[in-house]
C-alpha cells in the first residue's frame, strides 16, 4: 500500500510542478491587479503549499488562515477540470487527459482538509 502511495505522491508532485511552471509562464502575460493575473497568483501560492505538505517540510510553518485560502483555488482547479472532463467520452484520450490532474488535485483538497483544524 505504502508503494500505491509513494507512487501516487510522486505523480501528483510531478504534475503540481508542471502546473505551476504553466501558470508562472501565463502569468507574464496578464498585468499585475487585473484577475487573471490574481488567480494565477493564488493558484500558484496554492500548489506550491500542497508541495510543501506533500514533503513535510514546512507544515508546522503553515497557518490555518494558508490552508483555508489555498483550498479555494485547489477547489477551482478540481471543478474546472471535472466540468472539462465530462465534455469527452469515458476512457477517451482527451478524458484520460484530464485524469493526474484530477488525481493530484483531489489528493491536495485531501491533505489541506487534513491539516485543517
Amino acid at each position: 500500500i505504502n508503494m500505491i502511495l509513494d507512487k501516487e505522491l510522486s505523480e501528483s508532485k510531478k504534475t503540481i510542478n508542471k502546473v505551476i511552471k504553466n501558470c508562472e509562464k501565463m502569468l507574464i502575460k496578464f498585468k499585475p491587479e487585473t484577475s487573471q493575473h490574481t488567480l494565477l497568483v493564488n493558484r500558484i501560492s496554492a500548489l506550491k503549499l500542497i508541495l510543501c505538505l506533500m514533503d513535510e517540510t514546512c507544515k508546522l510553518n503553515i497557518t490555518q488562515k494558508e490552508l483555508d485560502i489555498a483550498l479555494i483555488p485547489i477547489e477551482l482547479i478540481i471543478h474546472k477540470t471535472t466540468k472539462a472532463q465530462s465534455k469527452y467520452e469515458i476512457g477517451s484520450k482527451q478524458y484520460k487527459r484530464y485524469l493526474s490532474l484530477l488525481n493530484a488535485m483531489k489528493l491536495s483538497k485531501a491533505l489541506i482538509e487534513e491539516h485543517q483544524i
